[in-house]
């Protein structure tokens, strides 16, 4: 599901959600309690959202006109433990994947039907990254604290300050 937020909520600090689309007739069965949809991005022009399904590691594109639903076809790889996405005017498409350490580069077609795989970079120092942005010739990198008391941790553990990892040629 995704939901809408208005300047209204904003504003007010609080409100009740207003579902905008559902993807669940979309989406591919999955197991119980899993997570699925993760990260969100709008093109430029404000034309469609892409979202991800972290568990199937598929990628979705809804039209914001007419709020059809389809799944983006991908050539070269997939999104699975997809986390953070990060569109650049170009079509360009980067992607944070958590419990993997890696980062993949993709190229979008223009109407953001079709993307393929150009690069792809695992480093276990990236920490299990949750976002992205790309800037000025680098890609700046959220890392988690997901493993430090949180839902990768295996016992118990203490958050310590989150750090962002800089990134080139990606």
């Amino acid at each position: 599901m995704i939901y809408r937020v208005g300047p209204e909520q904003l504003a007010a600090g609080s409100g009740v959600l207003t579902e905008a689309y559902d993807l669940t007739p979309a989406l591919r069965p999955r197991p119980a309690g899993a997570f699925n949809l993760n990260g969100i991005v709008s093109d430029r022009a404000g034309r469609y959202l892409l979202t991800v399904d972290m568990t199937a590691g598929d990628l979705y594109r809804v039209d914001l006109r007419t709020g059809t639903v389809r799944r983006v076809a991908l050539t070269g790889g997939d999104l699975k433990a997809a986390d953070g996405l990060d569109l650049s005017p170009d079509g360009t498409l980067r992607v944070a994947h958590n419990v993997s350490n890696t980062l993949t580069r993709w190229r979008l077609t223009a109407d953001g039907t079709r993307a393929r795989l150009t690069r792809t970079l695992t480093d276990p120092s990236l920490q299990i990254p949750t976002t992205l942005a790309h800037t000025a010739g680098r890609t700046l990198v959220v890392r988690s604290q997901f493993d430090k008391g949180g839902p990768m941790s295996p016992g118990s553990g203490t958050p310590v300050t989150f750090t962002v990892a800089s990134v080139r040629g990606l």
